[in-house]
């Protein structure tokens, strides 16, 4: 898709969906509950160009797109997804084998993320009809195959909203952009083959694992006792964005380096916000973040990209990280609040 297109053709639904609020007519309802029970339940082999319009090293920002091979295998009895996602190549770069090896090792490496959370999804159908609108626009047609368009809008202002083009049959997004707050076309999912299966035809497929050694909890202190940690770092009274709640805490534990990792899952239906407290994480090479001092200093060190926003501190031998879509704002109040708990203060 050119990018005229891309920033184009969403921005004009989105001004649809908020100044006149019409739905399309004659098309059947879709639901957040309808999306979930069809994405959980979807076997199918894949090809899609994933874009980010990214801050870039020189303080401006472009696009940059990956082209994927995607299978998805259902949920397996514990309810997790099951997919394997795996880098084809980068339009654009032309890459020697060994380069291209290269970026593919690092694109497995996270590839769980970017299926689970750089992917539209919708993880609880009842908080995502309650922080957000889902409207149709119109049908259309896409490889061959007839699509409904819709559009989901949050209730609160500074999250994103999503463009989808689902295909009839199945409700899965062939297309999808995701337009920030400021109507910023910042990411697009663009499906160039879709092929459903069934499971026999997918009984080899080898499906993503984590590479770290990760168990799930719903509270901090079950999960902190399993990594053998006394005191965790709370997270009550931190000042989380509203509409976000406890999703689980998950416990990381790194063979090939002495660290460990609690991250604290925070959703609102549809969007992940992380708190990532790792110990025994090596403090940055700054005098103000000495862990043996407690009267030093302490900074937050901020990325932030067109769709991302990273902050970063190091107390008292505890790296903590912040990542989310909400606005910097908003994140930068949960940085700080954290921070607070963690310096004492």
């Amino acid at each position: 898709m050119a990018a005229a297109e891309r920033l184009a053709l969403p921005l004009v639904a989105l001004a649809l969906v908020l100044c006149t609020g019409l739905v399309a007519q004659g098309m059947p309802a879709v639901t957040f509950e309808s999306l979930a029970r069809a994405e959980s339940a979807l076997n199918a082999r894949i090809r899609q160009t994933r874009s980010v319009f990214q801050v870039d090293g020189l303080g401006g920002a472009q696009w940059h797109s990956l082209e994927e091979s995607l299978v998805l295998g259902g949920r397996d009895r514990d309810g997790n997804p099951r997919f394997r996602l795996t880098l084809d190549s980068i339009p654009g770069l032309l890459l020697d084998p060994a380069e291209l090896e290269q970026r593919r090792t690092v694109h497995a490496s996270h590839a769980g993320y970017l299926q689970q959370f750089e992917t539209f999804r919708v993880e609880d159908p009842v908080a995502a009809a309650r922080n957000y609108t889902l409207l149709d626009l119109d049908d259309r047609e896409r490889l061959g195959r007839a699509t409904h368009r819709v559009a989901v809008v949050p209730r609160r202002f500074g999250r994103s909203a999503w463009i989808l083009e689902l295909d009839a049959a199945t409700l899965y997004p062939l297309f999808s952009a995701e337009v920030s707050a400021f109507g910023v076309v910042v990411a697009t999912l663009e499906v160039t083959a879709f092929a459903v299966a069934t499971p026999v035809e997918l009984a080899a497929v080898t499906w993503w694992a984590p590479t770290m050694l990760m168990s799930r909890f719903s509270d901090a202190g079950s999960a902190a006792a399993s990594l053998g940690l006394v005191r965790p770092a709370a997270m009550d009274g931190a000042a989380l964005p509203a509409d976000y709640a406890l999703i689980e805490v998950r416990a990381v534990r790194n063979d090939l380096r002495p660290e460990s990792s609690l991250v604290f899952v925070h959703g609102d239906g549809i969007d992940s916000l992380f708190v990532i407290d790792t110990y025994g994480a090596p403090p940055p090479p700054l005098p103000w973040s000495s862990p043996g001092d407690p009267t030093a200093p302490y900074a937050i060190f901020t990325y932030a990209d067109q769709n991302v926003v990273q902050l970063m501190f190091h107390v008292h031998g505890v790296r903590t990280m912040v990542i989310g879509r909400s606005s910097h704002l908003e994140l930068g109040l949960l940085a700080e609040s954290l921070l607070r708990q963690a310096t004492g203060q």
